[in-house]
């Protein structure tokens, strides 16, 4: 599987590398999101796209986004992961059905 962070690069206009904490920071919490859209199917439930680039992880009742900013993601996905209703309280959509889910539910600012 392709990872999602390549490992060097530049950041903040800086010429500073990245530090090592980062690069494993990064990879470990890419291993996790992986580990979870595995778990809900690899695929939007709407749509059925599959690109993990594009797929989102949508609290089907809302509200998702507010709980993934005050926890931070790892710990996010982590409490996806151990949540026994999962598959009652997420799904996987594509950023395009996403979108549209949340503009019919009356969700965009």
């Amino acid at each position: 599987m392709q990872k999602l962070y390549g490992g060097k690069g530049v950041r903040k206009g800086k010429s500073e590398s990245v530090s090592q904490w980062e690069i494993n920071y990064k990879e470990a919490r890419d291993d996790r999101r992986r580990e979870l859209l595995e778990f809900l199917g690899n695929r939007c439930e709407r749509c059925g796209f599959d690109d993990e680039r594009a797929l989102q992880i949508d609290h089907i009742m809302g509200g998702g986004r507010r709980k993934k900013e005050n926890t931070g993601t790892q710990a996010y996905y982590k409490e996806i992961l151990n949540d026994p209703d999962v598959k009652i309280k997420y799904q996987l959509l594509c950023a395009n059905c996403n979108w549209i889910k949340r503009f019919e539910r009356g969700e965009t600012r």
